[in-house]
This record gives structure tokens, sequence and C-alpha cells, in this order.
């Protein structure tokens, strides 16, 4: 007998070959999420409690009590968050711009929603509100070419020099970025 990698079998495993890639990545995460916070319930020694999961089911699940199941899914939110931002930063390393971080931040109707640069809701998703009115919003990563920590100020557009800062005297990367910036302004004229 044969059955699917996730474990499934008979119908649920014909039904996963209808459903695409994404869709079997969000209902393992569902699965994972819902695992975490059983298991964190578990850790901290909060009520667990059995529920129908809903009024005419003989169907249950087991869940934390609903207030602490708020706050171990806040911390899973929390810790999404900073890996999401972790991401972020090694794509910049990498070589990645912003417009690209927006199509996989999957940020294109925000973006049309707004002035319509993805690049810049991506670097705005990345950077957060500014603490202050008229502070410079920015982000920080690691430049592998010189292994200077380069504050990026956005694809706003501008002299890279302009946009970045941190990167080390001779550092490839940046010189790149010049070169084409200027090839640009050459093509232009």
């Amino acid at each position: 007998m044969s059955t699917d990698p996730t474990g499934r079998s008979g119908a649920f495993a014909a039904d996963d070959e209808s459903e695409t890639p994404d869709d079997r990545a969000r209902d393992e995460a569902r699965r994972a999420v819902n695992a975490a916070i059983l298991q964190m319930a578990h850790a901290a020694g909060a009520p667990v409690q059995e529920r129908r999961i809903f009024p005419d089911s003989t169907f249950t699940v087991t869940d934390p009590e609903p207030l602490a199941g708020i706050g171990f899914a806040l911390m899973l939110t929390d810790h999404a968050r900073q890996q999401i931002h972790r991401f972020i930063r090694r794509a910049r390393e990498d070589g990645a711009d912003w417009r690209e971080i927006g199509t996989a931040l999957r940020l294109q109707q925000a973006a049309d929603e707004h002035d319509g640069d993805l690049g810049v809701a991506a670097f705005e998703y990345a950077a957060g509100a500014p603490a202050q009115r008229f502070d410079r919003m920015w982000f920080g990563w690691d430049c592998p070419a010189c292994r200077g920590r380069v504050i990026d100020y956005g694809p706003y557009g501008g002299h890279p020099d302009d946009c970045e800062s941190g990167h080390a005297e001779g550092c490839q990367r940046r010189a790149a970025a010049i070169a084409a910036y200027e090839a640009r302004w050459t093509d232009e004229d």
C-alpha cells in the first residue's frame, strides 16, 4: 500500500493532488500553528479544554483556554514577524532588490492601493513607520561583498550613495550599483 509523504491516504490523498503547492503549504502552516499553540499551552501549564468544532458537531478539538490561546498566538505572530525581517535582510544581502522582496511579501495589492510602487511598499514594510514624523526610514543589512553594515534608505531613487551608507571603501557591490546608476543617466542623454 502506497502512502502520501504527508501521512494521508485514500480520499485525502486524492484531494492533495488538486491542491497547489501554496495550498499545501498553507494547510501545513495551519496544522503547525495549531500544534505549536497546544504545545505552548502544555509547556506553560495553561488550562487546555476540548471543544466541539461547531455547536452541533460530534467532532472536537483540543485548545488552550481562549485568553491564554490569544497570548500564545501573539507569541507566534511576533516570532513570525522576526523571521520575515530576517529573510528580508538575507534577501537584500543576497542581492534581491526591493521590488523582488515586495513580490515575495505579496504586497502588489497594497502597492496598487497607494502609489503603485512595489519596491517602496516592501521597503516601508521592512523599515516600519518612523519614530518621529520627519525621521528617515531605514533598514539594516550586512553587505557580503565588503562586510560593511549597510543602512538602506530604500528604493526612492537617486545616487546609490544617497540610498545606502556603510559599504567599505572599494566595495564591489557599491561600485556595481554606482556603475549601473551612471549607465542609466548616460543612456537617457
